[in-house]
């Protein structure tokens, strides 16, 4: 099955360094556009639109799916439990209304002070011919970071969400003290091959069209791993599991540079990090896990030190993951790379 990588939080996706990622290892980009004839599209979007590799998601798939009142239900317990004063003076974000679901927007008509004190929130009101909503900003953030996790539940595709910083992740997946909540988490420090800078996203394509098997192979090392540690649950099965996919990885990474070195393109070393659901019953190795939370250095890798390390994490997650996503990862945060290009 093709997956697909919903980015978070923007409709562009201005960071290309994560964009020419995602190009080389998911089957199609997305992310949340309020309407069907929405053009606002930056250059790189655009363009692979038109090559069929982005695929817009529309809120009304949500708002008219079985999931539109829980989505709706779980913002407003957001917003009366949420710690923060909603009160920030000239602090607001910019929203289309197609993205607000009817029932929430008419909502926030009726109650700007509850439940959540929300200030000067609909821009429309003022000017008809505008299409843009000011938003109180926490209410904005709480509100996209919803929406991003249930379109990406009630999705028909197997879609997983995608950010390029701790700071987004940490919005969608917050900590979560119930040991029902554990994930796994998998890092991939410095053994992660990326496109460099100077690579464009037309021979990223055709890199891509070219190696379109070898490609498959890769990623399927990283599905294949990520579906048995989700079924793990004991230390020993985590360390047996981990042990193997080092191995397994350092031999498909070393295929992969060669792929690069026969296309003539550069590439660096960078990082990924997953989280993964967890078996249903875990509860053997909540003590057990943190013993390994630290990454194991593996042996170098062609030019550099590299890391494989699986972790946990008790995060808020279980009821907002794709159900094509239960034995696997879930979401992904592309990291920086090291300095320097290796040119071949």
């Amino acid at each position: 099955m093709s997956q697909t990588i919903l980015y978070y939080p923007t409709i562009n996706i201005n960071n290309e360094r994560w964009l020419k990622n995602a190009v080389l290892y998911w089957d199609k980009i997305s992310s949340i556009v309020p309407f069907e004839e929405y053009d606002d599209y930056s250059q790189n979007v655009l363009y692979l639109k038109n090559e069929g590799l982005y695929e817009p998601i529309y809120p009304q798939t949500l708002f008219n799916s079985m999931y539109a009142s829980e989505f709706i239900d779980t913002i407003i317990y957001r917003l009366e439990n949420h710690k923060m004063d909603f009160v920030c003076e000239n602090q607001y974000s910019k929203m289309h209304y197609k993205k607000l679901h009817p029932l929430f927007l008419e909502m926030l008509k009726e109650n700007k002070n509850s439940p959540s004190k929300v200030i000067e929130l609909i821009n429309m009101v003022k000017n008809p011919n505008s299409d843009w909503i000011k938003i109180e900003q926490n209410v904005s953030s709480i509100y996209i970071k919803t929406l991003a996790e249930f379109s990406a539940k009630c999705s028909e595709e197997n879609v997983v969400i995608g950010t390029d910083t701790h700071i987004n992740q940490g919005e969608l997946y917050m900590p979560y003290t119930e040991n029902k909540s554990l994930c796994y988490s998998l890092n991939l420090n410095n053994c992660f091959p990326q496109p460099a800078e100077n690579v464009g996203l037309e021979d990223i394509i055709s890199f891509k069209t070219r190696y379109s098997d070898d490609l498959l192979c890769f990623k399927k090392v990283l599905r294949d791993f990520e579906t048995k540690l989700s079924a793990c649950c004991t230390q020993k099965e985590i360390r047996a599991c981990e042990e193997d996919f080092k191995e397994t990885w350092q031999r498909e990474v070393i295929k992969l540079s060669k792929m690069f070195k026969g296309a003539r393109l550069s590439f660096v070393w960078g990082s990924l990090f997953a989280l993964i659901s967890t078996a249903s019953v875990v509860e053997p190795i909540y003590n057990m896990v943190a013993q390994i939370e630290n990454p194991v250095v593996v042996n170098a890798i062609l030019h550099g030190a590299a890391a494989v390390g699986v972790g946990h994490r008790y995060l808020d997650y279980k009821n907002k993951i794709n159900r094509s996503s239960v034995d696997s990862g879930f979401s992904y945060l592309i990291r920086g790379v090291n300095e320097g290009i290796i040119n071949i």
